[in-house]
């Protein structure tokens, strides 16, 4: 070590600047946090933390300076040069606050009018496994999506979908997770606009299950009933579940004779209900030939599973497997009164649209679709295609998309095309650049905007990084003009 660096050192360890920096790094930190705790839980703007990062860093220069200048015992004298490196900071600190709180947004973010699912509502989480044989682990998601099916059955409860809780736990992060701490279920359950949440487990073997739900009234935190119930059928357990909960969350008495038994509207077989739930989370982690096999196994244990013959168009449609989508196609029509209601609407709207052609019938179906579902983005997504290019209404669809799923590349990239076309060229670019986010390669969609918005130059570097692209996804299509 030569002379100058020891001398470096020696200055850094008189004024203390390590150690100063440290402590600063634990407190931003901690300061970080908060503010993501505040903006998760008090519905504060996700500006909140934009601002206290943007400040956070910019505070680590002022604060390495004021170590440097003060650090040392006895120099407490602010100099000229100290001064005028604070007051740009500070200057930069103010305008880009400033800049940060006043920015245009990319789309309104009125989220509630999108996802306030009413009083009378509630989610269903993931049930806790408490099994003894690894052949029944799906029970634990299994479970909370029949009950989900059990009670959305009811016209007077809203449900919120399983999409939307698996959309929900992606945007955090957990689309893995089978057990979701209590908290971090109030927290998804207010998201996703309901009132009430069932927190449940199920246990034994295949000889003896237990299952215990509690209803939770997410505002107050209390158990506002309870249920166990002990057996062999998992069907006839989940609709003992839903008949002692319903009441408490419709407000009002509800006699078991009007709950129409979850098997009649999935399967009467646990082996092909197994099968359907492992090809819906193997399309989810976009796996579409195992969830294609695994829809056929079920469909072949039960030759009229309403429900999976319409997952099975769709994944076969999404796959250029037309005739394979037909054929299913077909079968959930015959068998189409066996589906959920939620489902039944959205394959009305596709045989209105694919097999008789009329789109103003198709369109009808999806809005009445979305108004006695809120939380349902699959509906949503499809009604922009039924508007033309440039309509307020498309416009505001695309926009209720993406405030219910963030991570929806394909609107985000439909939107930035509307954007740019109305000549808002910072919300599209912005949202494009999202979209590159999200997406393997939209780096040609980039271009494009960039085209339209007269950046040349841009657009070009975008066209030749689209170009130079080796990866093994292939681009989405493009927003229709």
């Amino acid at each position: 070590m030569n002379e100058q660096t020891g001398s470096i050192l020696q200055q850094l360890r008189q004024r203390k600047l390590i150690q100063i920096l440290l402590l600063y790094l634990g407190v931003g930190w901690g300061l970080a946090q908060l503010a993501e705790f505040a903006v998760d839980n008090y519905d504060l703007s996700r500006r909140v933390i934009d601002v206290t990062l943007f400040l956070l860093i910019l505070g680590l220069p002022a604060v390495s300076v004021m170590a440097w200048y003060h650090g040392e015992k006895g120099h407490q004298k602010v100099q000229r040069s100290e001064a005028a490196i604070l007051a740009m900071l500070l200057v930069m600190a103010g305008i880009g606050t400033y800049r940060i709180g006043t920015a245009e947004p990319t789309i309104d973010r009125d989220l509630s009018a999108v996802v306030d699912l009413g009083s009378h509502s509630v989610a269903v989480m993931p049930f806790r496994s408490r099994l003894t044989d690894p052949d029944l682990e799906w029970l634990s998601t299994g479970v909370s999506e029949l009950v989900t099916i059990g009670l959305a059955g009811l016209s007077t409860i809203r449900v919120v979908s399983g999409q939307r809780l698996f959309d929900l736990l992606r945007q955090e992060g957990r689309e893995d997770v089978t057990e979701i701490p209590e908290y971090f279920a109030t927290r998804l359950t207010r998201k996703a606009g309901a009132r009430f949440m069932i927190d449940g487990s199920v246990l034994g073997s295949r000889d003896d299950l237990v299952m215990t739900a509690d209803l939770v009234n997410v505002e107050t935190g209390d158990v506002e009933a309870s249920s166990r119930v002990r057996g062999t059928d998992v069907f006839a357990l989940v609709d003992r579940i839903a008949a002692d909960l319903s009441g408490q969350i419709a407000g009002e008495a509800i006699e078991a004779t009007e709950m129409t038994p979850v098997a009649s509207f999935t399967t009467r077989d646990p082996e092909a209900y197994r099968e359907y739930l492992l090809a819906v989370q193997a399309e989810r982690r976009f796996h579409p030939g195992e969830a294609v096999e695994r829809l056929q196994r079920a469909v072949e244990i039960d030759s009229t599973f309403a429900l999976a013959y319409i997952r099975l168009s769709g994944i076969a449609f999404d796959n250029s497997q037309i005739s394979l989508g037909v054929e299913a196609l077909e079968k959930a029509r015959i068998y189409r009164d066996e589906a959920p209601e939620r489902d039944r609407l959205y394959l009305d709207a596709i045989l209105a649209n694919l097999i008789d052609g009329n789109d103003d019938e198709s369109r009808r179906l999806l809005t009445d679709l979305v108004e006695r579902y809120p939380d349902d983005k699959q509906a949503r997504a499809s009604l922009p295609g039924y508007y033309s290019g440039q309509s307020e209404e498309r416009g505001r669809l695309l926009q209720e998309v993406i405030l219910l799923d963030p991570l929806d590349g394909n609107a985000h990239n439909e939107l930035a095309y509307f954007r740019a076309r109305e000549g808002n060229f910072e919300a599209a670019v912005s949202l494009i650049q999202r979209y590159i986010e999200l997406e393997p390669n939209p780096l040609d969609s980039r271009g494009e905007i960039l085209m339209i918005a007269g950046r040349q130059e841009e657009a070009r570097e975008g066209f030749r990084a689209a170009a130079g692209y080796t990866g093994r996804h292939q681009l989405r299509d493009r927003a229709p003009g």
